[in-house]
């Protein structure tokens, strides 16, 4: 299959970010880099996308990470190196980009959490990066998430019933 790429663990999430949500860490690495020579029309024909997966709680050795792409859109291609890359203890399931840059919603096994960009772009050893959706834990498995258009209601459906 042509314009595929891995990443070293299972996807069960993917969504399309604007990638100005993540462009301060983008110019950044592109500033430290040996050359430092894409044109303008090259990086502004990019976006970005979100992906989370793992393997579990489970000893297989597969880290429960979520991480951010870059899509080259003259070539339909996802660059091999991730801009930003969480290594979360629990396997996101499913997940929701909030429309305004607002950071996404995981789905974990029993709760969502919220985490925010720059977290996922430059994390910090040691910290809990995500906060916990108060109405949203202890749940169980949501199994569809989605914001509405403005960002201000999740919806998130579990096997027999929907949050708002």
């Amino acid at each position: 299959m042509a314009n595929t790429q891995t990443y070293g663990f299972p996807i069960f999430a993917a969504d399309w970010i604007p990638e100005e949500t993540v462009r301060s860490k983008i110019d950044k690495d592109k500033a430290n880099s040996e050359d430092g020579s894409e044109s303008s029309s090259t990086t502004s024909s990019r976006s970005c996308i979100v992906l989370a997966g793992g393997g579990g709680d489970g000893n297989s050795g597969i880290p429960n990470v979520i991480v951010i792409c870059r899509v080259d859109a003259e070539t339909n291609s996802l660059l091999e190196q991730p801009v930003g890359r969480l290594v979360v203890t629990r396997l996101p399931y499913r997940m929701a980009v909030h429309p305004r840059g607002g950071g996404l919603v995981c789905a974990l096994p029993e709760s969502c959490k919220r985490f925010d960009w720059e977290d996922i772009m430059r994390p910090r050893e040691g910290e809990e990066l995500e906060e916990v959706i108060n109405e949203l834990e202890d749940v169980g498995q949501q199994l569809a998430m989605a914001f509405n258009q403005e960002g201000s209601v999740l919806a998130a459906g579990g096997e027999y019933r929907m949050e708002l």
